[in-house]
């Protein structure tokens, strides 16, 4: 299928969604902009920021993001340049630049930008006794906690946000068929359970 035939459907939150939408048009192609959900605070900001003390408290040697979402929002709940020293790792560019717009300049990111890449980074082959915090936000793959806790690491969640779902309509559907989409871009399984759904 050639660029003047694909129709994309992106699925995204904003502002991430807009800016892809221009990537895309500038690269020749038509899409549409239907975000599925957005971020919001996941707890009362005193229940946030006292799970997060406790957490800080076992000072980590390891804080791992898994989304610019996850520390914005984490920084939102005590601002990260306060965090105790430890190893800041980025699953990604967005992120680590993010982590950086926010007073972190030292942010080790994998070349390959996923669960799998992060796992390979050189400072996990030996993490036995090593406390970890993984910032991410409702729900998510287990990966990263189960092969370090295999490795002898312990690990927990910090959950800094929670997913937003938008209901749609028949209406919104119809945009959808009118727009002739035929690609559908997902970025998470939730996404892709939603647009299922």
């Amino acid at each position: 299928m050639n660029k003047a035939n694909r129709k994309l459907l992106i699925t995204r939150p904003k502002p991430s969604a807009d800016k892809l939408a221009s990537a895309l048009k500038a690269a020749g192609y038509h899409s549409l902009c239907q975000p599925l959900f957005d971020y919001q605070t996941k707890n009362q900001d005193k229940d946030s920021s006292a799970e997060l003390d406790a957490l800080l408290a076992l000072a980590p040697q390891f804080y791992i993001f898994v989304s610019s979402a996850a520390a914005e929002f984490a920084n939102n709940v005590i601002p990260l340049t306060q965090w105790p020293t430890g190893q800041f790792i980025a699953i990604g560019d967005s992120t680590e630049l993010t982590l950086n717009k926010l007073g972190i300049a030292q942010v080790e990111t994998p070349a390959i930008q996923t669960s799998e890449g992060l796992l390979a980074l050189e400072c996990f082959d030996d993490v036995q006794g090593q406390n970890i915090i993984i910032i991410r936000g409702d729900g998510g793959r287990e990966l990263i906690a189960s092969e370090l806790t295999q490795k002898g690491a312990t690990n927990r969640y910090f959950g800094s946000y929670q997913k937003r779902w938008f209901a749609l309509s028949q209406t919104d559907v119809a945009r959808w068929q009118n727009e002739n989409i035929n690609t559908v871009i997902i970025t998470d399984n939730g996404l892709l359970e939603s647009v299922v759904q």
